[in-house]
């Protein structure tokens, strides 16, 4: 019960965090004018608390301590996510293995043409100004 509870609940709420980790960690460092990256300035940069626990009066040691949790778990999501990709990409593999030639064709050139529909999906989007800037609101 209580597994099955941690997998309905945990789980998702873990893999958005991670996510929500990911997401500000892939920022670029500032470069100084020789093009090379810069530390000064920088000190380094704290992972975030989980939702609404820097709203409840942490010490500075409790959250000290939920950063270290929070980046060893981080770090398994991630390894997690690289396996399923690899896992997905090995499925997919397998599954064209038993294709015959012709519907390897098939399949190529339907990827194709969905690409190119995503594309212009896009491009009539931006074209129209539905894209929307992200601090824009409609």
């Amino acid at each position: 019960m209580v597994r099955a509870r941690w997998f309905a609940v945990g789980l998702p709420c873990a893999l958005a965090l991670a996510l929500a980790a990911g997401l500000g960690a892939a920022q670029e460092p500032k470069k100084d004018g020789d093009g090379k990256a810069t530390d000064k300035g920088k000190a380094k940069r704290k992972t975030s608390l989980p939702n609404y626990f820097a709203q409840i009066g942490l010490s500075p040691k409790q959250q000290d301590d939920i950063r270290k949790v929070v980046e060893e778990y981080d770090a398994k999501v991630e390894a997690l996510r690289k396996q399923i990709e690899e896992l997905e990409a090995e499925k997919l593999e397998k599954c064209e293995a038993a294709l015959t030639d012709g519907q390897k064709t098939a399949l190529k050139e339907r990827r194709v043409a969905a690409e190119a529909e995503k594309k212009a999906k896009k491009a009539a989007k931006t074209a129209n100004g539905d894209e929307k800037k992200p601090d824009e609101k409609k």
